[in-house]
C-alpha cells in the first residue's frame, strides 16, 4: 500500500488527523520537502522520514520498489496540488495496478487567502511558475502562484505579470502560510518584486 499524504500548508495545526494516522501506520516515510515547516510536524509527532529523490523517475522507482509493505509519500499542503512528482507516480501505479491511498491536508491555497484575506467568489487560478514563460493567465480573476522558489524565478514572474498588469498594480507575497508563528505577508507593486527575498515557501497573490 502506498499512501499519498498532504502535510498542509506548514503549521501543526495545519496536518489532517487521517495524514497523521496514516504517516503512523507507514514503515517508510518519504518526504518531498524535508526544509519545509511542516517537517516539524512530523519530528514533533515522533515519525521518521527520508529525503525522498528529487527526480520524479528516481522518486517512483524508490516508492514502488521499498520493500516495505506500507509505503508513504508525504509532501507539503496538498498531495495533489504543486507537487512535481505526483503526475509520474499516478501514472505508475496505474500502469503496475498498486494499491494507494489518497490523504489529504489543506493546501496551500486557504490560509493564504485567510492571512490576506481575500474571498474568491468567481474562482481562483492557480499556476506554477516552474511553467514559465508558457503560461497565460486570465487578469480578471485572482491568481496563486506557486513554485516561485528563488530570486531568478520571482523575476521571471514578474516580467510576466507586467504583460498584463501596470506597474503599479499591487500583489500580495507570502511567506510560509499556515505557520503562524512564521507567516509573514506584504503588498507590493509588481515593478518592485525582483527587490523581494524568496524561497520554497514564498507565493504571490495577485
Amino acid at each position: 500500500m502506498l499512501y499519498l499524504v498532504g502535510l498542509g500548508a506548514g503549521g501543526a495545526q495545519e496536518l489532517s488527523d487521517s495524514a497523521l494516522h496514516a504517516l503512523r501506520r507507514a514503515q517508510r516515510v518519504f518526504l518531498t520537502a524535508p526544509e519545509h515547516p511542516s517537517a516539524r510536524a512530523l519530528n514533533l509527532a515522533g515519525i521518521t522520514f527520508e529525503p525522498c529523490p528529487a527526480d520524479a523517475k528516481r522518486a517512483v522507482e524508490s516508492l514502488l520498489n521499498a520493500p516495505e509493505r506500507i509505503v508513504a509519500l508525504a509532501t507539503p499542503g496538498h498531495p495533489l496540488i504543486g507537487n512535481s512528482i505526483t503526475p509520474a507516480l499516478l501514472h505508475a501505479i496505474a500502469e503496475r495496478n498498486r494499491p494507494i491511498r489518497i490523504v489529504p491536508s489543506r493546501s496551500v491555497l486557504e490560509p493564504i487567502l485567510e492571512t490576506v484575506p481575500l474571498a474568491a467568489p468567481d474562482g481562483i487560478q492557480l499556476l506554477s511558475a516552474r511553467c514559465l514563460p508558457h503560461l497565460r493567465l486570465e487578469p480578471t480573476l485572482p491568481a496563486l502562484w506557486v513554485d516561485i522558489e528563488t530570486s531568478d524565478r520571482l523575476q521571471a514572474l514578474q516580467a510576466q505579470l507586467l504583460r498584463y498588469y501596470p506597474p503599479e498594480f499591487e500583489a500580495y507575497l507570502i511567506h510560509a502560510p499556515g505557520d503562524d508563528a512564521l507567516t509573514e505577508y506584504r503588498r507590493i507593486a509588481i515593478h518592485k518584486l525582483h527587490q523581494m527575498p524568496c524561497d520554497a515557501i514564498t507565493y504571490l497573490l495577485v
